[in-house]
């Protein structure tokens, strides 16, 4: 015997609904039975003014903050649409795949991401990577209060592999120093990242990665490019 409340169960049986797909009042309805119409509607007014559940067209359909609450469960950051803007923003201005990552915890969750055919392609959307084991990363913890920078260092540098631990540390003092990080990886990879610095806090890092080296003319607007999208992230 289900003992949840029954106002409860309705939300729930509403919720799973319209996650499989925009519903109609009448559907939901049947779903519903032996509910009235007025309970329905009562039901679906409180879950919309939680921005859970949305009408568009006379369906209804699952709100962002239902995704964003679902990520939350999931211990995952929710998904940010200003983000993925200035993500499709920077990738449009250098015709380059762009993409933001998020640090959580002493890892990095990558957040949003537009890539480019034939150009190179990320993980996906909320995997993630060891914060010093990502380019991301080690740039934000080159924004870092020294202290702090110096602790993550000392956690962070024992688990990466050896040629990794001797370079790392030169990288995030020559992001500390020029604001924005250049590296070229194994197999040709190539990126320019900067971190993201929301309330004085650096809180990611947002960049352009693609294969090989661009032509050395366009360095200056790429790396203007990639600041640009750091301060819009930034707030």
């Amino acid at each position: 015997m289900d003992r949840r409340p029954p106002s409860l169960l309705r939300h729930l049986q509403l919720l799973e609904a319209c996650a499989a797909g925009p519903q109609g009042f009448n559907q939901l309805r049947r779903l519903l039975a032996p509910a009235p119409a007025s309970t329905l509607a009562r039901a679906l007014r409180t879950l919309a003014e939680a921005d859970l559940v949305r009408e568009a067209g006379g369906r209804y359909e699952l709100a962002p903050g239902a995704n964003a609450l679902a990520l939350r469960l999931l211990g995952r950051p929710a998904a940010d649409p200003a983000a993925q803007a200035a993500v499709d923003a920077l990738a449009a201005e250098t015709g380059e795949s762009a993409a933001f990552f998020l640090r959580a915890g002493s890892r990095m969750v990558l957040l949003a991401k537009r890539e480019v055919s034939e150009g190179f392609h990320y993980i996906d959307v909320h995997a993630h990577r060891d914060l010093l084991a990502s380019v991301f990363g080690v740039v934000l913890a080159s924004a870092l209060p020294e202290a702090e920078r110096t602790a993550l260092l000392a956690e962070g540098l024992p688990a990466l592999p050896a040629g990794e631990r001797v370079v790392v540390p030169a990288q995030v003092r020559r992001a500390g120093r020029d604001g924005i990080l250049l590296r070229e990886e194994e197999g040709g990879r190539w990126r320019l990242v900067a971190a993201v610095v929301r309330g004085g806090r650096p809180e990611g890092g947002v960049g352009i990665s693609r294969f090989g080296a661009p032509a050395a003319a366009r360095m200056p607007a790429l790396r203007a490019c990639v600041l640009a999208a750091a301060r819009r992230l930034g707030g």
